[in-house]
């Protein structure tokens, strides 16, 4: 009876397999209804299923195929959230940096302006994610980490330093050529987001790491810093402002100690207006309270 029932499972879940994987290879077939962006996407997607149901990973496998059956049918398709996946501790400052650095790029028109870029870093943001909660594959975790920065990089690079198009051709001597202004090396943000415990504006040991990650990244060069000071909804607005700008504050003590000029560091606060993750009045959430800093040139 042992080694029927054993069959039986078997049998049962290579069936299931076998099911998971056509429906796999029916949304990869699809033809894209929808945006170029989102036919990057569905593209990226499909392969990314296709690796996990290869590995066996029926779970992970069908979250993104179904995340390319989306993007090919022209829905919207937001890439994975930190706190919806079990990633170690130690990591989740960096993923949710990483997702913040999304944002940015969504906000300012990468999609339209680079799609397949942009796919390829939504892509492989989620390819990381979901690695990280496995965490045991450190060549997977660090592939996926390297195509996420190097993806971010190339936008960086193409919407910061590609010249106007539609700005009209004058033909005239050319100037003599200049020394390149070199672009950051792969791999180092633009955004860093910086964490508060509640009702507090102290830097924690985790707020210093980033801190330090900043100093370490941007001290030598001459980039401003932008700072934004948010809060969550447990407090009134007026107390809530006030808090806002006093993280703000303490962040730009901390980048000062670290050699920062003053005149290199801007900000302001906005209390709880502006939330990662939505709630009702009065409650807590860790998420909502920190300050984004900004590098610019």
């Amino acid at each position: 009876m042992k080694v029927l029932f054993r069959f039986v499972v078997v049998g049962a879940a290579l069936s299931l397999g076998a099911c998971f994987n056509n429906d796999h290879i029916d949304i990869a077939n699809m033809s894209p209804a929808g945006s170029q962006f989102q036919a990057e996407l569905h593209k990226g997607y499909s392969e990314l299923s296709k690796l996990e149901y290869d590995e066996g990973d029926w779970s992970d496998g069908y979250t993104f195929s179904t995340k390319a059956r989306k993007a090919a049918e022209g829905e919207d398709v937001p890439p994975e959230l930190v706190w919806d996946w079990d990633v170690p501790e130690e990591t989740e400052n960096e993923l949710y940096q990483a997702h913040d650095t999304l944002g940015y790029w969504m906000r300012m028109g990468a999609a339209e302006r680079v799609p397949g870029l942009m796919a390829n870093a939504q892509v492989a943001f989620d390819c990381w994610i979901q690695e990280q909660e496995e965490n045991y594959q450190s060549a997977d975790i660090a592939r996926c980490r390297d195509d996420f920065y190097t993806a971010i990089q190339a936008i960086d690079n193409t919407m910061t330093w590609e010249p106007d198009v539609e700005e009209p051709m004058v033909m005239e001597a050319p100037p003599e050529p200049a020394a390149a202004t070199p672009a950051p090396p792969p791999g180092r943000p633009r955004f860093y987001t910086i964490f508060f415990d509640w009702d507090m504006d102290d830097i924690n040991p985790v707020a210093q790491r980033v801190v330090d990650s900043i100093a370490e990244d941007w001290l030598t060069e001459q980039s401003t810093l932008n700072l934004v000071g948010h809060t969550d909804r447990s407090g009134s607005d007026e107390y809530n402002q006030n808090l806002s700008e006093q993280r703000v504050d303490a962040v730009t003590e901390s980048l000062v100690i670290e050699g920062f000029g003053p005149a290199r560091i801007s900000g302001y606060g906005v209390g709880e207006t502006d939330p990662i993750v939505p709630t009702a009045d009065g409650e807590r959430e860790q998420r909502n309270r920190r300050v984004v800093v900004t590098v610019a040139e």
